[in-house]
């Protein structure tokens, strides 16, 4: 499986990445974006080397996204994967590349949240949640493969 542990003891660690998320926070103007842009977005991600045939986009809030791609080659040791500065290096261009998209095509602020970049990071699901004690239901804007 992706995540395991040799015995009941031991903290459940995560064996293999398939897939990387992209945490955009605090960007505004989501409301702006039509379908044309969200596509044109997860087209762009898929164009990386690292990446696969796979991408799906969810709107997590007013002023957030989450941005999945499937890694084209899986990641076994994926601790030692993300502690490379190179990989880090290549997660912050690669979210700061879709977040420029987003600007040119009206959206405003935002920052690629780094946190994100470790191994079995857990996104948001579509549905209703409450942030800044307003509802909001997130959804899925994009995806292919």
């Amino acid at each position: 499986g992706c995540v395991g542990r040799r015995s009941w003891r031991e903290k459940w660690q995560t064996r293999v990445q398939r897939w990387v998320l992209v945490d955009i926070d605090d960007i505004d103007g989501l409301d702006k974006i039509d379908q044309t842009v969200w596509n044109e977005t997860g087209t762009y991600g898929l164009e990386d080397v690292e990446v696969d045939d796979s991408c799906a986009i969810v709107r997590t809030s007013a002023n957030g996204i989450q941005i999945w791609l499937k890694l084209s080659l899986p990641r076994y040791h994926p601790a030692e994967w993300y502690g490379q500065s190179s990989v880090r290096r290549w997660y912050r261009n690669l979210g700061e590349k879709l977040l420029g998209h987003l600007r040119e095509n009206g959206a405003e602020g935002g920052h690629v949240d780094m946190s994100a970049c470790a191994e079995g990071r857990h996104g948001r699901r579509p549905g209703w949640r409450i942030k800044n004690g307003k509802t909001f239901c997130s959804r899925l804007v994009y995806s292919v493969g």
